[in-house]
């Protein structure tokens, strides 16, 4: 093992960070804490378990416990159990049995010793840690972001509050992403009510807000004229309250906007895990098995769309109840936080955390309101003041990618008068929808949709058209009625790869939109549906998803 000082030259934030090598791992420790036992006077890495029983501990519980954490856990492994800490409640010192002992002499363990947590050391869960001169610091697994998808990583501060990690990946060009431990634990931890998502690993799509970060919404110009945010979108305030850990900042198409990968210049588009890996651009609950949850944005498709060419489940909530303060939108009265998972079971629990409690049993149609503005018109008037600041600042235009300029001109010869009438004529068809098919009242209503031609999209192939929409395109039903849409894999395509030269497969996706504040039924039904005809919930991070 190799312990080293990752701080920059000169970066006094950042002093103490130390990565730590085993093997071809890597490991970050974090900030230390003051850590005092007499067992411990000498450097090691240690494990801590939780022990929630009275009885001395028996050889059977620490067997399973080391198999439960080397099976679930992928921090976690063999060389950390050099010491172990056994932590309890209880007011007796606690004993650990011969053969347990043994056991662990046989995992190359030197040292057991038993800690009685109190509210003082309420820090201190299950999980690996470094010690040394008399801290403790967790120890965190680093990951590579191969997939180029991240612009930024993140780890808890000393105080827990966001702060920027800077360390890089092996790979030229990428970033080394820091994972907690999956262990959970609640010792300590009178109110677990509000720790649903204790541990969880979540990547947020960086049109957020985060405090200590910069939010780019992937334009150079953007990230040089405003300073690292103040504080956090209340919707990720949510996440981080309920026990989850935000590990970084992913990539978008710039302003949210409309880029297919071949168009993306300041920052390059991730590449898809799926298929042969150059079609489309890439989101990253598909390709890396230790991340549990992304988040990002949906207006028009842009959280939809990722879930049909990368494969995975993406849930675009009902409108209005997760909130939108420190969201960088489009278009506010379609804009909503939107998720990804590979596992619907897993996005049943997350949304259920994440806003389950603000949904009502029933929504009539008199709840569910009209958009007021229209959508290429309100998106280029968001901008406004970021255009103009930008010009007073650096005495210059800032640069736009070819397809938001375009849309941007395009906008800005729409009147207020022409988009106010675009927006009644929609408010029209909403009303219309909603008595005529929907009928929100008498009975829930499912409404199958495509989202767009299943067909291979090179990354070095520009697009023929630009992102133009006529009438309702199917991207605008769920966002006019207010209601959720849920995209679910259900197969693939074969086709011949130009890349690979060899048969590759796209994903078939479908979504499925649900009454207006159904969003757990929606999952609820959808999982249903899938169980009875045997088809797969989950799917895997790799080229084919099932």
């Amino acid at each position: 093992m190799e312990v080293t000082d990752l701080a920059p030259e000169g970066d006094k934030k950042q002093q103490t960070l130390e990565e730590l090598r085993v093997g071809t791992d890597r490991y970050l420790l974090l900030w230390p804490k003051p850590f005092s036992d007499p067992g411990l006077k000498e450097v090691s890495v240690l494990t801590a378990f939780e022990y929630d029983k009275e009885d001395p501990v028996e050889l059977d519980w620490i067997r399973n416990k080391v198999k439960e954490y080397s099976t679930e856990d992928d921090v976690f492994r063999l060389e950390f159990l050099q010491a172990i800490v056994i932590l309890h409640s209880y007011s007796e010192s606690l004993k650990v049995t011969g053969p347990a002992r043994e056991f662990l002499r046989g995992q190359g363990t030197r040292i057991v010793a038993a800690r009685r947590i109190d509210e003082k050391e309420g820090w201190l869960s299950p999980g690996p840690y470094y010690h040394c001169n008399k801290n403790l610091r967790p120890i965190w697994k680093l990951y590579e972001d191969t997939c180029g998808a991240f612009l930024y990583t993140a780890i808890p501060g000393r105080e827990r509050e966001p702060f920027k990690l800077q360390t890089a990946g092996h790979t030229p060009g990428t970033l080394a992403i820091a994972i907690p431990t999956r262990i959970k634990s609640y010792i300590g931890k009178k109110d677990v009510s509000k720790s649903a998502l204790r541990g969880w690993r979540i990547a947020v799509k960086d049109n957020f807000h985060i405090k200590n970060l910069h939010t780019t919404v992937c334009n150079p110009a953007y990230h040089d004229l405003y300073t690292p945010s103040e504080s956090t979108a209340a919707c990720i305030q949510k996440l981080y309250d309920a026990g989850a850990y935000i590990v970084g900042t992913t990539k978008l198409a710039s302003f949210a906007g409309t880029e297919e990968p071949m168009q993306c210049i300041d920052w390059q588009a991730p590449f898809n895990p799926r298929s042969d890996g150059y079609y489309g651009s890439g989101a990253e609950i598909a390709a890396y098995p230790w991340l549990d949850i992304t988040v990002g944005s949906d207006t028009s498709g842009s959280g939809r769309r990722p879930g049909l060419w990368n494969g995975c489940f993406a849930m675009r909530p009902s409108h209005g109840y997760l909130p939108h303060e420190g969201l960088v939108g489009s278009f506010p009265q379609f804009d909503v936080p939107t998720f990804f998972g590979r596992d619907l079971v897993t996005c049943k629990i997350f949304a259920e955390a994440w806003y389950g409690q603000l949904l009502p049993r029933q929504v009539s149609i008199k709840q569910v309101d009209a958009s007021l503005h229209s959508f290429f018109y309100e998106d280029y008037h968001n901008f406004e003041t970021f255009r103009r600041d930008y010009r007073a600042k650096f005495g210059k235009d800032a640069y736009i990618s070819s397809p938001v300029r375009w849309q941007w001109e395009l906008s800005s010869c729409i009147s207020s008068k022409a988009h106010l009438e675009a927006m009644r004529r929609l408010e029209v068809y909403k009303d219309w929808f909603n008595e005529a098919i929907m009928k929100p009242d008498r009975r829930r209503t499912l409404v199958l949709l495509p989202i767009e031609e299943i067909a291979p999209r090179y990354r070095d192939e520009m697009p023929k058209t630009h992102f133009k929409p006529v009438g309702v395109p199917n991207l605008f039903l769920s966002p006019i009625l207010k209601t959720p849409e849920l995209t679910v894999p259900i197969g693939s395509y074969p086709y011949q790869s130009k890349v690979s030269g060899a048969m590759e497969k796209l994903p078939v996706v479908i979504s499925v939109v649900g009454p207006p504040g159904q969003d757990v039924f929606l999952i609820d039904i959808v999982l249903q549906c899938l169980r009875s005809t045997c088809r797969p919930h989950r799917v895997l991070t790799s080229p084919e998803m099932f």
